[in-house]
């Protein structure tokens, strides 16, 4: 059992950058959309 939480403990901390990462796309994407739509209008 002491096995299974280390393994997810590691998994979770794998994840965080990949979170971090992920919020980055997903702002820059706002930002070029944001930045596009005023563009247009």
């Amino acid at each position: 059992m002491k096995k299974t939480v280390q393994t997810t403990s590691k998994w979770h901390r794998k994840d965080t950058p990949i979170q971090k990462m992920s919020d980055k796309i997903l702002r820059l994407g706002l930002d070029i959309f944001h930045h596009y739509y005023i563009m247009v209008s």
